[in-house]
């Protein structure tokens, strides 16, 4: 007997496994297709090109002229010039443009991985709940044969004189509002069947497969651990702690607004020959400038300083966000650990009420045989029977998805620490 139910677990164990690792197959495939995710990740892509362009000095200068009319001088009259400058700031001011450039585009791959977490948790639920269906499809088809048993049972005990005609009445409508009940779950599985296939960005006919039974999720950590963890990892408070740490480069990049740049560049003058007079040993000899040096010299130092004080009020405002941020994130994780600890407490609940229901059921079936019941007795614990099996169902569902939505809000995926 040990043996056996060592099997029996064992087999169970196998089967849930399996299940979830064909979960795994769809989050990968949702990951790797889903639109929105390939349009985070092509901003983040676009973001990583800017902080290469931020690097960058100015583009140079170049210039090109024409004497309409001839400037003469001592070696002949100018005809053209052209003339080369390049401009280089400060220092220090294209590495603090780089920089921030490269934490915004930090700030923007925190955002690929909040989406890829998102479609996780998105995926992972829509499937819990297509299970649902389908295991209440399966339990409402089990309780509309038993209903069909019933009603001939009455049927029966009718022709022979043991009960009214209303009995048979009475199943009828029990069994045409669990028909309607099984349409109805039919109807929305194929809306969820259509949202799954969208999220996954996949057209193909192939059926799901579930599990005979459903697992059970459970939590990785302590409430407090999961706290540390949102602070931690979560995308999108990590995204406002990096949008917040890049200020200071921001503020960097003010004060050197107010620091002059150089400029460096060469001039070419083309130059004719002087004819008549006096000859000289330079006649029509073309002249160079070099080097030239300018400076851009930032007078307005009211601007400068208007600069710093905007980059004071919005790290300000980003030191607000980053707070608020964490605050709501808490609140809808405290969330989500209730709901998970509700459905658990459910989950236990509901199978005992299920297993009691059965037993009365047969109870009542025996007795109603030899005219010890009412009919209305037997099929009112059939639909408590019933209602019992679909919300334990319903309990180990919701379990699940408010793991998922813990999940999500801690960062806690091992597809996603991969491309950490």
């Amino acid at each position: 007997m040990r043996n056996l139910t060592i099997t029996i677990l064992l087999l169970l164990l196998h089967s849930h496994l399996m299940a979830q690792s064909e979960v795994t197959k769809y989050v990968e495939l949702a990951i790797a297709n889903n639109p929105v995710v390939k349009a985070a990740e092509a901003k983040h892509k676009a973001s990583k090109e800017l902080a290469e362009q931020a690097k960058g000095l100015p583009d140079p200068n170049i210039g090109l002229g024409v004497f309409t009319q001839s400037v003469e001088t001592r070696v002949g009259p100018q005809r053209a010039m052209a003339s080369v400058s390049q401009s280089f700031p400060w220092f220090n001011t294209l590495k603090s443009k780089s920089a921030l450039a490269s934490e915004n585009s930090k700030v923007q791959f925190q955002k690929v991985i909040d989406e890829m977490l998102r479609l996780e948790m998105e995926v992972k639920s829509i499937y819990q709940e297509l299970f649902y269906l389908h295991k209440a499809q399966q339990i409402t088809s089990e309780n509309l044969r038993l209903l069909q048993s019933f009603k001939e049972l009455a049927r029966v005990n009718f022709e022979s004189g043991k009960t009214a005609f209303a009995d048979v009445l009475l199943a009828e409508m029990e069994e045409k509002e669990v028909a309607n009940s099984f349409r109805q779950l039919e109807d929305r599985q194929v809306y969820l069947i259509k949202k799954f296939r969208n999220l996954l960005n996949d057209d193909s006919d192939e059926p799901l497969t579930f599990p005979k039974e459903n697992w059970i999720e459970s939590l990785s950590s302590n409430k407090q651990a999961m706290v540390d963890s949102l602070q931690r990892v979560n995308p999108k408070v990590r995204a406002a702690a990096i949008d917040l740490e890049s200020q200071q480069y921001a503020m960097n990049l003010a004060r050197l607004s107010g620091k002059p740049s150089l400029t460096v560049g060469a001039s070419y003058i083309n130059v004719g020959e002087r004819e008549g007079g006096v000859i000289l040993p330079d006649n029509g000899k073309d002249a160079f400038v070099l080097p030239q040096i300018g400076l851009t010299i930032p007078i307005n130092r009211n601007r400068v300083k208007a600069k710093q004080r905007e980059v004071e009020h919005n790290t300000e405002s980003k030191q607000h966000t980053l707070a608020a941020r964490i605050n709501e994130l808490e609140t809808v994780l405290e969330m989500h650990i209730r709901d998970f600890a509700d459905a658990e407490r459910r989950v236990l609940v509901y199978q005992d009420l299920a297993d009691l229901a059965e037993r009365s059921l047969s109870l009542l079936q025996a007795e109603f045989t030899t005219g010890e019941e009412e009919f209305s007795e037997l099929l009112q614990m059939e639909s408590k029977q019933l209602s019992y099996q679909l919300a334990g169902e319903r309990a180990k569902v919701d379990q699940n998805i408010a793991s998922y939505n813990i999940n999500y809000l801690i960062g806690n995926s091992d597809y996603i620490k991969s491309i950490r």
